[in-house]
């Protein structure tokens, strides 16, 4: 039964209608040969509570669509059918990852935004008195030298602080480690 230059379709002895192969062709008819209720997704019955396995999808692809459907079909070496559902899964995929970014962005980003201003607030004043009392001792320190070292003693001692300072700033010592579980002890009480 041709309709309107349709495809042909042929009837098979259950009453459901059958494709030939896709042509280049535009679907001119009406309806598509799939009209019957009974073909156009069909209700699959469950045996043994099992889901099912597939649900019928059918489209019409442009050249390029379809160029890339058939090199990946003889990548994978799998049938056209296989090769569109697994293209339509992988779209499906990416699609559920891209709406979940979206939502998932803007909360972590304001968790993060909140952790920081936790962690700022929690070190902010410890570390504002560790400056303070650094630059005071270091003005103290500095008048007091020159009053009483001659200036190449002055440079000496400069030059070996400095050379000290960098080695030490990453060496581990007991007492950093003492040192750093009270501060962390002393963190925790007064949360």
């Amino acid at each position: 039964m041709d309709v309107g230059g349709a495809l042909p379709h042929h009837h098979l002895a259950d009453g459901f209608s059958t494709l030939n192969i896709a042509s280049a062709q535009p679907l001119r008819a009406a309806e598509t040969a799939l009209k019957e209720k009974a073909v156009r997704n069909q209700p699959q019955t469950l045996k043994d509570g099992n889901k099912p396995r597939s649900k019928l999808a059918a489209g019409w692809v442009d050249f390029d669509t379809d160029a890339i459907i058939e090199q990946r079909k003889k990548e994978l070496q799998v049938t056209r059918s296989k090769m569109i559902a697994i293209m339509l899964k992988e779209a499906a995929q990416n699609d559920a990852f891209t709406r979940n970014q979206a939502l998932l962005a803007p909360i972590i980003r304001e968790t993060m935004r909140a952790e920081f201003q936790l962690f700022t607030n929690r070190f902010l004043t410890p570390i504002s008195r560790i400056a303070y009392k650094v630059g005071y001792i270091f003005e103290l320190l500095s008048g007091f030298f020159a009053i009483y070292l001659d200036e190449k003693t002055l440079h000496r001692l400069d030059t070996d602080s400095e050379k000290s300072a960098r080695r030490n700033v990453t060496r581990r010592t007991p007492q950093d480690d003492e040192v750093r579980e009270k501060f962390r002890q002393s963190m925790e009480e007064n949360n």
